[in-house]
């Protein structure tokens, strides 16, 4: 079994004048236990949308991401390039791991 099951996975992003633009058409990816795979492309092309609905912030449009959290240790790490989750931390802080208590 993979860590991450993404299929056919389709999203869109609202335009400023409210139509839709799909920028993740169809995006197929399989990432098994201890691989690393990096994200990367031009502005615009869907980088942090992928990484967002992986996260669970965000929906897709058709498709399914499938993370299988005990395969994966049960951790998944998310730090967006703006801040928009906790805008009271710093990124230093956002990044941190919580001790045990």
């Amino acid at each position: 079994m993979s860590t991450l099951e993404i299929k056919d996975l389709h999203a869109a992003v609202e335009n400023p004048d409210g139509t839709q633009k799909e920028i993740l058409k169809g995006v197929n990816l399989t990432v098994k236990s201890g691989e690393t795979h990096a994200v990367m492309g031009p502005n615009g092309s869907g980088k942090s949308t992928l990484l967002r609905i992986i996260a669970g912030i965000a929906r897709q449009n058709e498709g399914t991401a499938r993370w299988h959290p005990l395969l994966a240790g049960g951790r998944l790490g998310y730090v967006p390039q703006a801040g928009g989750l906790y805008a009271d931390l710093s990124r230093t802080q956002f990044g941190r791991e919580s001790e045990p208590g």
